[in-house]
């Protein structure tokens, strides 16, 4: 069966393109990526873009703004969809709300200045050019994964320009100041405020509790009475940043905007040295946590054997607290597996991982476009095909053997923790390999059309955080651990939540939705009010028992007695 697509630019060339350039599918269309463009055919013909609106568009001079370069056609010469500029090596710019993924990734505060900077200049540049944003939502932007400072402006079609309307926003950063839609550069502002607050202290700035408000309130009736973190009476919700880490200027123009109808343009940050506040471990009613090792450094990663726990730092491999190891690669670290005889490390810098041992007698460069750590194995993604590495001792010497397991869309194959999911054109299967070793592929039907943001696979266990027409959900996955038919749990949730999780020998796991913490086996749940975990903590086990690290420090969790 021919699946190809032939397109025809504006000057007449014709462009194939085929499954594998296929990147994703949503409710508008279907995008495909080849060389350094990125091709979105519409499902509704009459919603492709005005060429009108192409050329008020085009006046955006920046490079980091993906707006519509040209119309693409039929071999009617019926416009199609349209062409834009495709970047490489990207995140979601809502992972940065999440600060535990902020400090596996050694990204500041100041760095975090940086961005929010880039994000401002370059909104007021499409102001300069009477283009408002609108939609100013954390789901319509992009960073370059190597520095996170560089945020990149998707879905620019949607954009209002002189001469075309925008309607639709997302309703948490929606002024409700504004009627009618008449929408303006404030409202722009009051958007990219409410973004960029969010970025700064890790939740939103209408979140948190006040006594005579729900507690679903704070995106509609707190927001409308302008209610916000600022007021006297709103507690903070548990585990953010303090407000000092905002700089003077931004703080400053934040409780003008959030607590008052006042509107205007905000000053730059002014690139103040901004130093984060601790974050509390808190005690609740159900458990406490209590510390059990604090590290000279921050830690990147943990791995436990039986009683020994081997924990990764900046610039340190520790056993039991104690440095066995100078670690010379500083990025993207983590540790493929621990035992006795030696502890093997990966890196991932520049499209190359180091794979390394503490020993020092095993180190290896592969390149890839991105990799996993699958049950002590390593997946790799390079060239439109998957790999499995493994790296083993044999009568005292170190094996590295390589098996390609099959091939992937490259561009839309997204590598998580102990799992990868691939959308073929809207219908997203997941991968994984099976205590046999064998790659299963499975479609997840409850996820069509869905944008994976973050997941986890323990067993036959799979967590995952998606977004789907401006909503965010939380679903858990089981499988038959011989058939593979699944069955799924899932809700709607927010952007900050987490898929972190912990499966206990019986099969019980244990993680955080939301702002509860839950424990789950089968379909019995039992959820307690409190959560014990910092948004910035990372959950493991010792012994079969509940521990988590947090910033420098490793915690146990205990029930209360």
């Amino acid at each position: 069966m021919n699946n190809n697509i032939n397109i025809f630019l504006e000057n007449g060339d014709n462009i194939v393109l085929t499954q594998k350039e296929y990147l994703a599918s949503g409710g508008e269309g279907t995008v495909y990526q080849k060389g350094q463009y990125a091709y979105k055919i519409m499902h509704d013909q009459h919603r492709i873009i005005d060429k009108k609106k192409i050329e008020e568009l085009n006046k955006i001079s920046c490079k980091n703004v993906l707006n519509p370069i040209a119309h693409i056609y039929d071999s009617k010469g019926l416009p199609i969809g349209f062409l834009m500029k495709y970047i490489r090596n990207t995140e979601f710019l809502c992972k940065l709300f999440n600060i535990g993924f902020r400090q596996k990734n050694n990204f500041s505060n100041n760095d975090m200045v940086d961005l929010i900077k880039n994000l401002q200049l370059t909104l007021q540049k499409c102001h300069d050019v009477n283009v408002l944003a609108v939609d100013f939502n954390q789901m319509n932007f992009l960073v370059d994964n190597a520095t996170y400072k560089v945020p990149y402006f998707i879905d620019v079609d949607s954009y209002q320009t002189k001469s075309f309307k925008a309607t639709a926003i997302m309703d948490s950063i929606r002024d409700r100041s504004i009627k009618n839609n008449e929408f303006n550069i404030y409202s722009d502002w009051y958007s990219w405020g409410i973004v960029t607050f969010w970025l700064y202290i890790g939740t939103h700035p209408y979140r948190g509790s006040h006594p005579l408000y729900a507690k679903n309130d704070w995106c509609g009736k707190r927001m409308e009475d302008f209610v916000s973190l600022f007021h006297k009476d709103v507690s903070m919700p548990a585990n953010c940043f303090d407000f000092s880490v905002i700089p003077k200027p931004h703080l400053e123009w934040y409780k003008e905007v959030f607590e008052t109808k006042n509107r205007s343009v905000p000053p730059l940050p002014e690139g103040m040295v901004i130093i984060p506040v601790k974050i509390a471990v808190p005690v609740i009613t159900n458990f406490i946590s209590e510390k059990v090792f604090e590290y000279a450094q921050q830690i990147i990663d943990v791995k436990s054997n039986h009683n020994d726990i081997f924990v990764l730092t900046q610039d340190h491999l520790c056993k039991n607290g104690i440095s066995i190891f100078y670690d010379k690669y500083k990025n993207n670290k983590k540790i493929i597996s621990a035992d006795d005889k030696d502890v093997f490390l990966v890196s991932y810098e520049n499209n190359i991982l180091h794979i390394y041992n503490f020993r020092n007698t095993f180190e290896k460069d592969i390149e890839c476009d991105d990799y996993l750590i699958e049950d002590g194995k390593i997946l790799t993604k390079h060239g439109g095909k998957l790999y499995r590495h493994q790296i083993e001792y044999i009568e005292e010497r170190i094996i590295h053997s390589v098996k390609e397991l099959c091939h992937v869309f490259e561009s839309s194959c997204k590598m998580f923790d102990n799992v990868l999911f691939q959308d073929m054109f809207g219908q997203m299967f997941i991968n994984f390999s099976d205590e046999s070793g064998n790659f299963i592929n499975k479609e997840i039907n409850e996820l069509k059309y869905h944008t994976i943001i973050e997941a986890k696979r323990i067993k036959n266990i799979c967590v995952v955080i998606s977004h789907k027409i401006n909503k965010f959900y939380r679903s858990v996955i089981a499988f038959s651990p011989h058939s593979f038919n699944y069955v799924i749990r899932q809700e709607e949730t927010d952007i900050d939540s987490t898929c972190d999780f912990v499966m206990k020998s019986n099969g019980m796991c244990i993680g955080i939705n939301g702002d509860s913490f839950e424990a789950w086996a089968g379909d019995k749940i039992n959820k307690f009010a409190s959560n014990p975990i910092p948004k910035n903590g990372f959950l493991f086990l010792i012994n079969d028992k509940l521990h988590f690290f947090s910033e420098k420090v490793i915690y146990k969790v205990e029930n209360r007695k």
